[in-house]
């Protein structure tokens, strides 16, 4: 049977000490930049996409300061560092956000595209945050009457709350899809740190995934040495992505993904994902011919 690897589900608690450095520092600046760029940027698409931004440098920062500083093998907290990660950030955001609608000075633009000049007031942004139940009256009372329009109108109302939760929600699953995969990859515990983890040459794609996943937990290389062959052009055709953890104490493991090609309606190629292995355990010998492949 094939052998994988499986977090320990240990964690170092100088993780727990990151977390709230980030909390102090990282997410309040990346929460007043998201603020700022929304409120200056008055095009709702476009917002969008700043958003997801700001779910991915979230999980970012947490996957690389306290997942893997912190050596977080532990999935169920890696989720929980994201997720309050996530949130606190949102919540600075949104009193940087109110306190720029607080201190509105004036517009710029034109009668399509306006734009209301603001500027925070540090103190009042500390109060807010301190301050919850102020925070949130106050972005019931902007709910009713609207900052922004879209289209001709006021946006507010339920409308307002939807767009609110969908901003959320986009946060949340973004920062949580890159966030927490960093306390999966393999870790060596008797060395106390993570595996190195090696690209690989990219190589034909491989079609007969369970001979390919047997010829490599078992070792035969006769099997394995018919299927490892260069990629084709990887910018247009199938090829597989192959990554190699490996340790000083000569543990080895790797992940592989297929990439398949399509070509869109607008004769763009385009590749699919398929993985084929995450984290399976190989021998030394394994290793160094996947390393020559290419």
């Amino acid at each position: 049977m094939s052998d994988y690897y499986s977090a320990s589900g240990k964690y170092s608690p100088l993780s727990f000490i990151l977390w709230i450095v980030l909390a102090l520092t990282a997410l309040p600046l990346l929460a007043a930049i998201y603020a700022y760029a929304i409120w200056y940027i008055p095009i709702p698409y476009l917002n969008f996409f700043i958003t997801g931004i700001f779910g991915f440098l979230i999980g970012l920062v947490i996957s690389q300061v306290v997942l893997k500083i912190g050596k977080v093998r532990n999935t169920k907290l890696a989720i929980a560092f994201v997720v309050f990660g996530a949130l606190t950030a949102l919540y600075i955001h949104w009193a940087v956000w109110i306190d720029l609608a607080m201190n509105i000075s004036g517009t710029m633009g034109n009668e399509d595209i306006g734009i209301a000049t603001s500027t925070i007031k540090f103190n009042e942004v500390i109060n807010l945050i301190l301050q919850p139940s102020v925070l949130f009256e106050i972005m019931g009372d902007l709910n009713e009457v609207g900052v922004w329009g879209f289209q001709g109108g006021t946006v507010s109302g339920g409308f307002l709350t939807a767009i609110w939760i969908i901003e959320i929600l986009v946060v949340l699953f973004v920062s949580f899809a890159y966030g927490i995969g960093q306390a999966s990859k393999p870790f060596c515990e008797e060395e106390n740190e993570w595996f190195k983890e090696n690209e690989l040459s990219p190589v034909s794609v491989f079609r007969d995934a369970p001979n390919l996943l047997d010829a490599l937990s078992s070792g035969n290389m006769e099997v394995l040495d018919g299927m490892l062959a260069p990629a084709p052009n990887i910018s247009s055709d199938h090829h597989a992505k192959l990554t190699l953890f490996d340790a000083k104490t000569g543990e080895n493991f790797v992940s592989i993904v297929n990439e398949i090609a399509k070509t869109t309606d607008k004769g763009e190629i385009k590749f699919d994902s398929v993985e084929v292995a995450s984290y399976l355990k190989i021998s030394q010998e394994v290793a160094d011919r996947l390393k020559t492949v290419g």
